[in-house]
């Protein structure tokens, strides 16, 4: 295919996927692979329409309400400290204008992720020919890996837009240098610097990812050119610049030595208890195999509907053409000074620096193979578009055809009947038991979390700003996020009848000495929220105690646990 048809079907391409992503974003449920994220971010946001910028000091408040550290928050304040806070300042900012409209806030993020699609081909095709850059742009467009994420409205989606177009504008910025235009170089550069400013603002995901493929680029480019010690130096002082803002933003808030402890020791980076590895060293092994497998069990079930298997046997069938034929497809990264395998090492070695650094984390969040996306889609698009060009030559036997027809059938066999299972279920909603990317949600389908949001909602008309709800069910507490997005209120969760009296003297207290403890605090009331059950130890107590009550959608019942305003006679 020319380069102009390779241009003009990625155009395609990315208008129908901007289409079908807005289509179903109209549906209520219809949330992200990421759900539970993007509620926690909209909350957030919704903080700092309500409160302002700075009196949060710009930093996320997960949870509805007053300041205070609930179940979920890291902080003595309840600020999650340990991410940065660019997502929810940009839905912030779409609220303010918009109003709290998911549709709205979903379209930004399709709008970032289309983006991502253009600025990924823009750098493959910095290293390889149009057709396979083409290629392995929509194989990872076409996956359920992109298209479950499309519409999140949280940092693991914006950091997509963000590291690709850090990427892209670097490698334009090289090549106005080579080609004498300074001028357009330094403001490209200065674009890199902002970008990879605004990606370490967003998130944490990709700043050494970033870092390594400047450093790598030039480190296989050193026989061509000096190595640029200031220009690296530079675009490193973007993630410096944005951790000192960080540190300073923490410090302000938190004060000094909570603010270090939660950027180093109680950081999700330092290693969570959910990995072999925290029982010692004698069970390094075990870890390794724990981390392979939840990554494997992520790739097949999660991203793409196959494993590492399938990513190996693409990456030896490009071995299995002419040099003239693997050559010709990788003739721009020629053009850089860069062979096939110094080109592949440049997208792999990054790839995987999160894996390596931080392998505890990455075997514990479902989303750590898009990591892999500009590996993956080089050598795949590298075999399909070889495999596709040897069956149109003429100069290729019938042994090389053949063999072109199986890795073709190998790379899109299960691919395509991954991603068709997903399409047929549009408008995919939010269903824990189909879509096994959402985790916490217990035996919930997607109708029981349509009857909980309308209760939900139900809690949000019925119940005052800042008041907070104490739900009698375990079985979704997990998710609490999700709902405390409809309810707009801080939801606390208690599975019997002492866990219930626990949990209330501790909000009494946390009501009678906010005031003094938070800066951003008011009047509060407590409920508790039940499911009518005869038999329940605590629904007896609730209904024999608290005689104050209403009545909600679907057999729920919300009580009020303050004592009824005195009469006078």
């Amino acid at each position: 295919m020319s380069s102009r048809a390779c241009n003009v079907a990625l155009g395609c391409l990315v208008a129908v996927l901007f289409a079908f992503c807005v289509a179903r974003s109209r549906h209520e449920l219809r949330w992200s692979a990421i759900a539970y994220a993007d509620a926690e971010n909209i909350i957030a946001a919704t903080h700092f329409v309500k409160e302002g910028f700075k009196a949060h000091y710009f930093l996320n408040y997960h949870t509805p309400g007053y300041l205070g550290k609930a179940r979920r928050n890291v902080s003595s304040l309840g600020y999650d400290s340990q991410y940065p806070p660019f997502g929810e300042i940009l839905n912030a900012t779409i609220i303010r204008y918009f109003g709290e409209d998911l549709f709205v806030l979903r379209v930004t993020g399709i709008i970032f992720s289309c983006l991502a699609l253009l600025l990924f081909y823009g750098v493959l095709a910095r290293f390889f020919d149009r057709q396979a850059s083409l290629f392995g742009t929509a194989f990872i467009a076409l996956s359920v890996s992109f298209l479950d994420h499309a519409d999140a409205v949280c940092l693991e989606n914006f950091s997509e837009t963000f590291r690709f177009g850090a990427m892209f504008l670097f490698l334009l910025a090289e090549d106005r240098l080579k080609a004498g235009r300074k001028a357009a170089a330094v403001l490209l550069f200065s674009g890199v610097w902002a970008v990879t400013f605004l990606e370490a603002m967003n998130s944490n995901h990709y700043v050494v990812f970033i870092q390594l493929f400047f450093l790598l680029y030039y480190f296989f480019r050193r026989r061509a050119q000096k190595f640029p010690w200031r220009r690296v130096l530079f675009l490193a002082s973007a993630a410096v610049t944005a951790g000192a803002l960080r540190v300073a933003q923490n410090v302000m808030a938190l004060g000094g030595w909570e603010a270090l402890r939660q950027l180093t020791v109680d950081s999700p980076l330092s290693g969570e208890k959910t990995a072999p590895l925290n029982k010692g060293i004698l069970n390094f092994f075990s870890f390794w195999t724990y981390f392979a497998r939840m990554l494997e069990d992520d790739m097949v079930r999660s991203h793409f509907g196959f494993g590492f298997a399938l990513v190996f046997l693409a990456a030896g069938a490009v071995l299995l053409y002419p040099d003239p034929m693997r050559e010709a497809a990788t003739l721009p990264s020629k053009d850089r000074g860069l062979s096939y395998k110094q080109a592949m090492l440049l997208l792999l070695i990054p790839s995987l620096s999160w894996w390596a650094m931080f392998p505890n984390h990455a075997a514990s969040f479902f989303w750590m193979p898009k990591h892999l996306w500009p590996v993956m889609a080089a050598v795949f698009g590298l075999a399909l578009s070889m495999s596709v060009n040897a069956l149109r030559g003429k100069e290729a036997g019938r042994a090389l055809k053949w063999a072109s027809a199986l890795v073709i059938a190998g790379c899109l066999w299960t691919h395509a009947i991954f991603a068709g299972k997903y399409l047929k279920e549009y408008p995919n909603l939010i269903s824990p038991q189909t879509r096994t990317q959402m985790s916490g949600w217990g035996e919930l389908g997607t109708q029981d979390i349509a009857e909980l949001v309308e209760v939900f909602k139900a809690v949000r008309q019925k119940t005052a700003y800042g008041d907070i709800v104490l739900v009698g069910d375990l079985s979704f507490q997990n998710a609490d996020s999700f709902f405390a997005f409809y309810a707009m209120r801080r939801l606390d969760f208690a599975g019997s009848l002492a866990e219930f009296e626990a949990q209330l003297k501790d909000l009494q207290e946390y009501r009678r000495t906010g005031a003094e403890r938070y800066k951003i605090f008011g009047p509060l009331k407590l409920y508790a929220l039940a499911r009518k059950d005869s038999g329940s130890e605590l629904w007896k107590a609730l209904r024999s105690r608290y005689p104050e009550s209403r009545d909600l959608p679907h057999s729920w019942v919300l009580f009020s646990l303050d004592p009824p305003p005195k009469t006078r006679r």
